[in-house]
């Protein structure tokens, strides 16, 4: 385990010794709380009209965090597939130029446009701007789009001061990371979160989620436990040679696509991934609105699902690779992969976004197994969702 550190030590003393966004890390964990002006909602949104711009793939983030989440819905959703008269979950939509809205009332709106297009995101607040709307945001503007779950729920309970009581494990886990865009992307996310002012992060192509073309080391996917259900695309960069067993552990069991025409030896099991052995309370009111983000454990779930541990589903597989992308149960289904994780020594990659406690909780987990794990953090959509850390241990598989 590193070194320990004292957190409110003067950040200048040892500046010589310390990197750059090492000093970034300890600069934020010293402020006295919030800065003025960081987002809330609440605030922000209160007495006025919103608009959605965009009703393309980005605005599902919208429609499961803003909407469905904290019940806030937009008077109006404009995009240009639209014809006047049509609706979108259940509010009023047209194109752009198809808005009767008076001039004081726009003026009076707030617009947050939906693209994850930068260049296209700045022709639409343009677009807005034109058409006389007083205010426009970037959707990603949204603190709560970058914390969608609330979770942990110690962070809304003791707002700054969970920063200042994790100061130490923070570091600690800083402090893990191997190379200085592990570190940037680190700091980026917590500055997200302690600043509630989200700015961009360094980011790898999305078409490398799992597939690292970075790293100094190759992974190897001769057999693969996919913990969540993977898309299309990852099926076919897979199942062409590249693995010879595949094991997909997911509860929406209707939303496991099949793997016709493959060579691999792939498992379905419909699922979720836990500590321990047991029934729990689930959530499926995503994929009744046509999306998989958020279906997922929760204490308040409308119904459940069967939970099984790694160490139980496995068999006698022993993994090479090990994928977990399960809105939040990750640390909780390491838990339950403890003993193949120390058996196997398999590459791990970890999503570490659904909580704003994993980016340090998992990387310190799997560091306190002893196993030699080394660890990365890559992005793949520039902001604090699609984090994923790569843990890879130099003993890999040869136990």
């Amino acid at each position: 385990m590193p070194q320990k550190h004292d957190l409110m030590a003067n950040i200048q003393t040892d500046a010589d010794l310390l990197g750059p966004y090492r000093r970034r890390v300890q600069a934020l964990l010293a402020r006295d709380g919030y800065p003025p002006g960081a987002w809330s909602m609440d605030e922000k949104l209160s007495g006025r009209e919103l608009v959605l711009y965009g009703a393309g793939e980005a605005s599902h983030l919208f429609v499961e965090t803003v909407m469905a989440t904290h019940g806030v819905r937009p008077a109006l959703v404009l995009d240009r597939s639209f014809n006047v008269g049509d609706s979108f979950h259940g509010v009023p939509a047209c194109p752009p130029n198809g808005c009767k809205w008076s001039e004081a009332r726009r003026r009076e709106a707030m617009v947050v446009v939906a693209t994850g297009k930068p260049a296209l995101e700045k022709e639409m607040v343009a677009a807005a701007l034109a058409l006389g709307f007083g205010e426009v945001v970037p959707m990603m503007s949204i603190y709560e789009l970058h914390q969608p779950f609330s979770e942990p729920l110690e962070l809304d309970l003791e707002g700054y001061s969970f920063f200042h009581r994790n100061a130490e494990s923070i570091l600690d886990a800083f402090d893990l990371m191997e190379d200085n865009q592990s570190q940037a992307i680190f700091w980026g996310v917590l500055q997200n979160h302690c600043l509630r002012r989200p700015e961009s992060l360094p980011m790898r192509p999305k078409e490398e989620h799992n597939f690292p073309e970075d790293l100094p080391f190759s992974i190897n996917y001769d057999q693969y436990l996919c913990c969540g259900s993977p898309d299309e695309w990852v099926y076919s960069r897979l199942l062409k040679g590249r693995t010879k067993r595949m094991v997909v552990v997911d509860p929406a069991k209707d939303l496991m696509l099949p793997a016709t025409g493959v060579e691999a030896d792939v498992t379905l099991i419909p699922c979720a991934l836990d500590e321990d052995d047991q029934i729990v309370p689930f959530t499926r009111t995503s994929i009744e609105r046509g999306s998989t983000w958020g279906c997922r454990v929760l204490q308040s779930g409308e119904t459940f699902a069967r939970a099984t541990r790694v160490d139980t589903v496995i068999g006698t597989m022993s993994p090479t690779f090990i994928s977990m992308d399960i809105e939040g149960a990750e640390l909780r289904a390491l838990e339950g992969a403890k003993k193949t994780i120390t058996k196997s020594r398999p590459a791990l990659a970890i999503c570490v976004y659904h909580s704003v406690d994993h980016l340090w909780t998992i990387p310190r987990w799997i560091n306190a197994l002893g196993l030699g794990y080394r660890f990365w953090l890559r992005n793949y959509c520039s902001f604090t969702s699609e984090t994923v850390l790569y843990a890879y241990s130099d003993t890999y598989h040869n136990n």
